[in-house]
């Protein structure tokens, strides 16, 4: 090759280069990040030490979409024990920059526990009890999806915080096979979240002291006595 080809040759190559990192700040610049971490609330039977669920993808739909889109897809599926998440503590899922858009709705798929002929596939999913026993924590029902719909908004060069706060205590139904989970899940804007904060006086021999939130106005006393005592809390 010739310097005039070579000359050539490099200018070529430099303007492509330049293209190209144009093209990568471009699209940055058109991208937010999103943050997803997942909490869960303390369940009431204190002879269970651990649930532990499987993540294989998380999904979220666009405000304007019918079509949802992968927000992070897990190559092999990712074990959480919820219990170990309690107390204003959170599992970090992912980190994700996406299309500055609104959305209207966030998924996790579960690798569900089915029974076929006796025989347990995908075991992933178990809840632990303080005796040594662990069982197949199966699914209530056909879909394998927890889902909730929640608007959110993601700005171009900004971080959304979002918590995905997996209600364990509203999920796990008890029955006369064992305990299924019925997923009952709501999205947080981390940043907009409170925290309250308290002091106990007196136990009176009580081995523990559990605190219920609602919004003003809205508890009802006939939730104590329910299938699931104060089901309505906000947390």
């Amino acid at each position: 090759m010739n310097k005039h080809k070579l000359h050539q040759a490099l200018l070529l190559f430099f303007l492509f280069l330049s293209l190209l990192t144009t093209s990568c700040i471009d699209n940055e610049a058109l991208r937010g990040r999103v943050t997803l971490n997942i909490t869960d609330a303390p369940v009431d039977n204190t002879n269970i030490e651990k649930v532990n669920i499987a993540i294989r993808q998380i999904d979220i739909l666009p405000a304007n979409s019918q079509n949802w889109t992968v927000l992070k897809s897990f190559e092999e599926p990712r074990v959480i024990n919820l219990l170990e998440y309690t107390q204003g503590e959170a599992f970090d899922l992912t980190e994700q920059y996406l299309g500055s858009s609104e959305y209207k709705s966030i998924r996790i798929e579960l690798n569900v526990a089915l029974e076929d002929n006796g025989l347990t596939v995908f075991p992933e999913n178990t809840i632990e009890f303080t005796n040594g026993n662990i069982e197949t924590l199966f699914i209530e029902g056909q879909n394998n999806y927890a889902q909730v719909d929640a608007d959110f908004q993601v700005d171009a060069g900004q971080i959304t915080f979002l918590t995905i706060d997996f209600d364990l205590r509203k999920s796990l139904i008890e029955t006369p096979q064992g305990y299924r989970l019925k997923p009952f899940i709501r999205l947080l804007q981390t940043r907009s979240c409170g925290a309250i904060e308290g002091y106990f006086r007196d136990f009176a021999n009580k081995p523990r002291v559990t605190v219920f939130a609602y919004k003003a106005g809205t508890f009802n006393a006939s939730e104590i006595t329910s299938d699931i005592p104060f089901f309505n809390a906000e947390t």
